[in-house]
């Protein structure tokens, strides 16, 4: 008769411990992972407001917005805005021309805003970390709105984050930037996307929402408030 032997209860311990160690790294490499994201989006967005902060010091225009004269004065071979030029405002189509700007004037480093008189894409604006095309414009929609989360009527000027984020992202990135709501506050949510992409639903991205001052949150996933299935496609704009 051959002996048979099966494993030590010692044995089986130490790969259960193998295979929570191993777990354990993984989950802390995916929260490593996330925390870096969140990072960079909001250092992106800090970092463009503070080249239009910059600019608007210096030349006391609005990238984006510059006229004739006014690109005369700024030289760096700034463009002109080709929608309302001088109007103190930045037009969807000059989204280009804005970052266009604030590049040659080098407050913002981006290798693709070399042109005028174009919507957003990846060939000629920044882009987030999850590929989200962004936009620099003055625009505004109602609550329920693709622009961004305003009462009705109003306008401002904004930074898109860009969509494809994870609305538990966007969700860490409004708590650690702003004040956690994407309907209130400096950071709201918004549905914009380049066109040709599909756009985030307001509906898969936050709960709750509606007119502001209605209190919303972003969707993580959980059971109970915020709760709702983690969007993967959402996205927010920081008002300027």
């Amino acid at each position: 008769m051959r002996r048979q032997q099966g494993f030590t209860l010692v044995e089986i311990a130490i790969v259960l411990v193998i295979i929570g160690l191993l777990l354990g790294g993984i989950l802390r490499g995916q929260e490593l992972i996330q925390g870096a994201r969140v990072r960079n989006i909001i250092d992106q967005q800090n970092g463009i407001r503070a080249a239009f902060f910059a600019f608007q010091d210096r030349y006391r225009s609005i990238p984006g917005d510059l006229a004739a004269a006014q690109v005369q004065l700024v030289g760096n071979g700034a463009l002109v805005a080709t929608a309302g030029p001088g109007n103190g405002a930045v037009a969807a189509a000059d989204s280009s021309t804005a970052f266009q700007n604030l590049t040659a004037t080098g407050f913002l480093s981006c290798s693709v805003c070399t042109v005028s008189g174009a919507a957003s894409t990846a060939s000629n604006s920044p882009t987030n970390v999850y590929g989200g095309v962004l936009q620099f414009v003055t625009d505004g929609a109602a609550a329920q709105g693709a622009a961004i989360v305003l009462a009705g009527g109003q306008t401002r000027l904004n930074i898109k984050t860009g969509n494809l984020v994870p609305s538990n992202v966007m969700g860490e990135i409004d708590l650690k930037a702003d004040d956690g709501q994407p309907n209130a506050g400096n950071l709201r949510l918004s549905a914009w996307t380049a066109a040709g992409a599909a756009a985030p639903t307001i509906a898969t991205c936050a709960t709750g929402m509606a007119a502001p001052p209605t209190i919303s949150a972003w969707n993580n996933g959980q059971a109970a408030a915020p709760g709702g299935a983690i969007g993967t496609n959402c996205g927010g704009a920081t008002l300027l």
